[in-house]
C-alpha cells in the first residue's frame, strides 16, 4: 500500500480549483502524477498512463469508489 504519509501530505494541498465540475480529490491527481513519474512515464508524455494501467488496483487499495479516471486535461 502507498505510504499513509504520501496521502496525508497531498491532501493537505490547498485546492484552489473552482468546486463545479470537480469530479476528482487533488490528492488522487497528484498522487497518480508522482505515481506514473516514478514509473518513468515523462511530464509531458501523459503521466496518467500509468492511472489508466493500473487504476483497478490503486483504487482497491486506496478504498477509492471512482468508476472514471480523471483525463488528461484534469
Amino acid at each position: 500500500m502507498v505510504g499513509a504519509n504520501l496521502i496525508t501530505s497531498l491532501q493537505e494541498i490547498r485546492d484552489f480549483r473552482a468546486s463545479q465540475g470537480r469530479r476528482y480529490p487533488l490528492w488522487l491527481i497528484l498522487l497518480l502524477v508522482i505515481m506514473g513519474t516514478s514509473s518513468g512515464a515523462e511530464v509531458t508524455t501523459r503521466p496518467l498512463d500509468f492511472g489508466a494501467r493500473h487504476y483497478q488496483v490503486v483504487s482497491e487499495q486506496l478504498g477509492l469508489i471512482a468508476t472514471r479516471l480523471p483525463s488528461d486535461t484534469t
